[in-house]
């Protein structure tokens, strides 16, 4: 059986969550002091607009409203928009949570070139064994973001390219083996995510 999916969409603070029409999934959203439209299979969107460092978080429940599939909470940051804080999975029963955001090629490479600069001069958290073991990333967000970055140029078609005698980065499109290579780590994080986690 394939995986139920729920897509947040982000552009700007706001929030368009959505789920597959005849969808069997009942999600309930949060923000503090507010509760948002239940989605189900014949409510398939609903808005949500978050401020800055606010909370949301997401409980997924299967047919009916029964057993708790997947509890989620994010934040919204404003540098790397929708970031996972927390998140408890429930009964057996394959819930994805898929963050897009508006993919804008001119901040994403300033974006990107800022991120890799503190790289560069180590001013950011390395991502530990630990994190990796867990699934998690360190609180600065800066390795997060680049992975974030690079996932979203590659929905494109696109990767970023360092240009030595230029300094810069650019935008160009993947080559079919990169494309595969791209389809590959996809099919395995899937499956690690179905095996219960990295």
């Amino acid at each position: 059986m394939a995986d139920e999916i729920i897509t947040l969409r982000m552009e700007g603070n706001k929030c368009t969550a959505s789920i597959p029409d005849g969808s069997d999934l009942r999600v309930k959203f949060y923000a503090p002091r507010r509760q948002f439209p239940v989605l189900e299979g014949k409510t398939g969107t609903c808005a949500i607009q978050l401020l800055p460092g606010e909370t949301m978080h997401i409980d997924a429940y299967g047919e009916g409203g029964e057993g708790r599939l997947l509890s989620v909470t994010y934040a919204l940051l404003t540098e790397q928009g929708l970031k996972e804080q927390r998140r408890i999975r429930g009964l057996p029963g394959g819930v994805q949570v898929i963050v897009e955001a508006s993919f804008n090629p001119e901040k994403a490479i300033a974006d990107y070139t800022e991120l890799m600069r503190r790289i560069q001069v180590g001013a950011y958290e390395e991502r530990s064994v630990e994190h990796h073991l867990t699934g998690t990333w360190p609180e600065d967000g800066v390795e997060e973001s680049i992975a974030n970055l690079e996932n979203l140029a590659a929905r494109q078609g696109l990767q970023f390219v360092w240009h030595q005698e230029s300094s810069t980065y650019t935008l160009e499109p993947m080559s079919p083996e990169d494309l595969q290579a791209q389809e590959r780590e996809d099919t395995r994080k899937y499956i690690t995510w179905n095996l219960g986690g990295e």
